[in-house]
């Protein structure tokens, strides 16, 4: 059988996990141990304890729990059936919003803004990596089961683009109302640094852009590459006005870090679940684990991204682009089988792919036939969000797709 998700450990990576090169992060790019702490970083760094959030229904139980670790209160909004959130479900008067491209299926952060224009927008691209960085802040997952498939890992941007637009905003209305004569002339912000995660995909590696075919229509659209010095001026002008930058600055700083045996622990841990979710220890792992529930109230235990991870996340670098054209081909297959009885939607890197379907039954005996496990993903979430005040039929759509929904992995790892 195959697994829906990659938690696979090869050889190579295990090599590098030790003795390869440490990856350098961009300005404004902080290396984490999970997408989750850089939303409470970027919570704790913008809006004040019992601020509302909004946090989309059909999601992982860890988004709310990171609201509630920032000391927030989350506010749950619906999705469509394209899985992109429903704009008209969106409270106007949210203090921040966490906008998850569920699938790697991007959301329209414009609409999003116009519809609560003050609010703090932070872009969960966990499923979404090789997607722009957008609204204020935006955060990547590079954890197993995720794409790419790395262990133990998050990346947080801060994106200077908006935060210096939206100061520049602000200063312009606290001008105008005392002098019109006194509003400050607005600043230049097309500069490559509003996308941290693009830069650094096709600026330090030129690989999106110019091998990734599949991805060509996202990359015409993504900000320059030329990262120069210009672009490392303007940065440093924006971190002296009232932006998020510097208080990430501060708490990262004061995140620890892992020492040799937390490395070693993580590596075995990466090491065991890989094991644990290989073809022949497969099935006794899922029996083990449907009897088990997660912990969906918990600590954040936030930390800095392992060394080791970040020497993989460099040497994975390279092979992105041809992983992302093997799983675009994979879900072109899966197009295939599931035209006559399902609709499939699959999002920018095509790591998973998921079927909308009135038959999910018959559409998992078929799959299976194929020796290909398939699940509703998320198929506890609105459990999960009761657990967090949720309200039932606040959102009738994420309440009625968990029946509708079945996850297909298309992950470059699988073959045939």
């Amino acid at each position: 059988m195959i697994p829906r998700l990659n938690i696979a450990f090869p050889i190579k990576r295990q090599w590098q996990y030790w003795f390869g090169k440490e990856y350098e992060p961009l300005k404004g790019e902080y290396l984490l141990n999970h997408a989750r702490t850089g939303i409470v970083m970027a919570l704790k760094a913008s809006v004040p304890e019992g601020s509302r959030v909004g946090v989309v229904a059909y999601n992982c139980h860890t988004v709310a729990n990171a609201v509630v670790n920032a000391g927030c209160k989350p506010v749950f909004v619906d999705v469509t059936e394209e899985l992109k959130i429903d704009i008209a479900s969106v409270p106007a008067n949210l203090d921040a919003i966490v906008v998850t491209n569920l699938f790697g299926i991007r959301n329209d952060i414009e609409a999003i803004r116009k519809r609560c224009p003050k609010a703090i927008i932070i872009v969960d691209n966990a499923h979404g990596y090789g997607l722009p960085a957008e609204g204020d802040f935006t955060v990547y997952s590079i954890n197993q089961g995720k794409f790419p498939a790395l262990g133990c890992g998050g990346i947080l941007c801060v994106n200077i683009k908006e935060n210096k637009n939206k100061e520049n905003t602000a200063c312009a209305e606290e001008n105008d109302s005392k002098s019109k004569t006194n509003n400050p002339a607005p600043q230049d912000t097309a500069y490559a640094a509003s996308s941290v995660i693009a830069n650094h995909l096709d600026d330090k590696q030129a690989y999106l852009q110019s091998n990734c075919q599949s991805l060509s229509d996202n990359c015409n659209k993504l900000p320059s590459s030329d990262y120069s010095e210009k672009n490392d001026s303007t940065f440093e002008s924006t971190k002296n006005t009232k932006n998020n930058v510097a208080a990430i600055d501060e708490m990262y700083a004061a995140l620890p870090s892992y020492r040799f045996m937390g490395q070693m622990k993580l590596f075995c841990s990466m090491l065991v679940k890989a094991i644990a979710y290989s073809r022949c220890m497969y099935w006794l792992t899922m029996k083990m684990k449907k009897s088990s529930n997660p912990k969906v109230h918990e600590k954040v235990v936030m930390m800095k991204m392992a060394p080791g991870v970040r020497r993989m996340y460099q040497a994975a670098l390279p092979e992105i682009p041809k992983m992302i054209n093997l799983q675009r081909q994979n879900a072109a297959k899966i197009g295939d089988w599931t035209l006559d009885i399902g609709h499939l939607i699959v999002g920018e890197n095509a790591f998973m792919a998921v079927v909308r379907t009135e038959k999910p039954e018959e559409l998992k005996r078929e799959f299976a036939s194929k020796g290909v496990e398939t699940e509703t993903h998320f198929k506890h979430c609105i459990e999960w969000a009761k657990q967090f005040g949720y309200i039932e039929e606040t959102c009738p759509n994420a309440e009625k797709l968990i029946n509708h929904l079945l996850m297909i992995p298309t992950y470059s790892e699988v073959r045939n």
